[in-house]
């Protein structure tokens, strides 16, 4: 058990080498840094280049963003604030209203990208799918080639020839686009 002021780990076994500044823990390793909580059958992180892996049952529960992350290899970079998810791969994202989106693809990759210029701050995010995306929303399912959602303008990008099913409906195009306002679908768009 490892205690500090911003975290808090668990495991059974591991090492910590404070000379490289790298660490890996394996057998129930638990990291809690009160908005994030970390699960994997084996977690490396190398402080110094700032990498983090987690290898087998990796869970990732971000409770400020109401998202949920699994996978059995999940990639952190922390200098560009790229995460990328592989082997089966599913994010959960909870809606204030209760409903919850299920998304899973081949690869997920989430990068954040910052405002150098006035601020260290996030500006969006990109939530990226790539190879057999399929989600599930209570009132909306589909499934793509790839996806990209950006959280500035809170549209979804659907690639190659996608499908949508919401109620009755099922709608197809080469490239849809769908234009969300306060978690809803406003408008969407299709190409070809």
């Amino acid at each position: 058990r490892i205690y500090n002021e911003d975290n808090y780990l668990y495991s059974e076994r591991g090492w910590y080498n404070k000379t490289e500044s790298k660490s890996e823990f394996f057998v129930n390793a638990y990291i809690d840094n009160a908005t994030q909580r970390v699960f994997g059958n084996r977690i490396f992180y190398d402080r110094t280049i700032g990498f983090a892996e987690i290898v087998g049952n990796g869970c990732i529960i971000d409770t400020s963003r109401n998202f949920t992350i699994y996978g059995n290899l999940i990639k952190y970079f922390e200098e560009t604030e790229v995460a990328e998810v592989m082997d089966n791969p599913l994010a959960i994202y909870f809606t204030e209203e209760g409903d919850s989106l299920f998304l899973r693809a081949d690869l997920l990759k989430g990068i954040s990208i910052k405002d150098s210029i006035h601020s260290d701050s996030t500006l969006y995010r990109l939530l990226k799918g790539i190879g057999n995306v399929r989600f599930y929303r209570n009132d909306l399912q589909g499934v793509a080639d790839s996806m990209v959602f950006h959280s500035v303008d809170s549209i979804l990008h659907m690639y190659n020839e996608p499908i949508i099913w919401n109620e009755d409906n099922q709608l197809t195009a080469n490239n849809i686009s769908i234009l969300f306002k306060n978690e809803n679908i406003h408008r969407m768009f299709f190409n070809g």
